[in-house]
This record gives structure tokens, sequence and C-alpha cells, in this order.
């Protein structure tokens, strides 16, 4: 990664255009505010049909045309229906979740929006229909460590969306109880 840096570019300070992770997410893929692509203010549940539209410029397709290769790994938010899925939107790998892990937990979102599920998505294959949040970070670190050697020499973007920020915390045995917070 140093090397990675040292050659690249590097962005040291980042304002978010959003007020939630919906509308940060979008408008740092579309260089576009929020409000004006639809995504302002929003998440968006689980099975909903509404979402980023796959017409919209974004980095992933800008990167494509200039010989770039895309992944995106983590977190998507940006709609869960198929149609509005990364591999959708210009990105040529994902891994991740198509929505929030907080909408499992009752007290955190809106009841009309709970879900039962999390699956856990290698490209458009569900690999699990229930994954367990609490390996989400390690299991993506690992696959975003793939894509990146996966790469080799050639150009390519990746952009890495934890869920962790999130509530509920989801822990492994190994973290549990290691931090004062």
């Amino acid at each position: 990664l140093d090397q990675l840096a040292a050659d690249g570019v590097r962005f040291t300070s980042y304002y978010s255009g959003g007020v939630n992770c919906t509308g940060g997410r979008a408008a740092l893929l579309t260089g576009c505010y929020p409000n004006r692509i639809g995504m302002g203010g929003r998440s968006f549940p689980p099975g909903g049909f509404t979402g980023l539209n796959p017409e919209e410029r974004n980095l992933a397709t800008m990167l494509a045309e200039a010989g770039y290769v895309s992944g995106y790994v983590g977190k998507w938010t940006l709609g869960s229906h198929p149609h509005f899925l990364p591999n959708n939107q210009g990105f040529d790998y994902w891994f991740g979740i198509p929505f929030s892990h907080s909408f499992l937990d009752q007290e955190v979102e809106d009841a009309i929006y709970l879900t039962s599920s999390l699956p856990l998505m290698d490209d458009e294959n569900e690999l699990e229909e229930d994954t367990d949040p609490a390996f989400l970070t390690r299991r993506c670190t690992e696959q975003a460590a793939e894509f990146m050697e996966s790469a080799g020499d050639n150009p390519f973007c990746l952009v890495v969306s934890h869920a962790m920020p999130h509530r509920p915390l989801a822990l492994t045995e190994e973290f549990d109880g290691r931090s004062k917070y």
C-alpha cells in the first residue's frame, strides 16, 4: 500500500456529500450532489425497487473508459434490486451485502424495513442467504486484498465500504472487549 500511495494519487481529506451512507456513497461515486440524483437523505430498504440509476455516469464507468478494472467490496446501499447492484453500475467485481445489516435490528430501523436475512454476494451470485455480520469486516478485507493482487500491474480502482460503522456492532470473540468503548 505504501508503494501504491507513493506511485498513485492520494486523497487525504474528504467531506461527505450526503447526510447518510447512501447519499455520501452516491456523491463519491457520481460526483453529484445526492439530491440531484434522488439519493439525498434516503436509505434503500431490502427488496425495494428504487436505487441509483444505472444510466448515471459514475466512477466505475469513467475509469473503464481509461482501461481500469474496478471492484466494489462491502456494503452497497444504493438499491438492492438486481438492476441497481454494482455489476450493473459498471463495476467489474463485487463482493458484499446489498443493504446495511442494520435492517436486521428492530431498534435501528423502522419495522416496515426489517429483513430476516442478510445475503452475501459475490458478483451476482448469492454465497450465503444469511451471513453473519460479525465476520463481514474480515471477509471484505480479504476479498479487497485478493482483488488488488489479481490486478497485478494493471490499473484498477477499488472501493471498499465496510458495514461496521452501523449499529448493531457485530464482533467476533477475538475482538470482543478489546476496546473500552
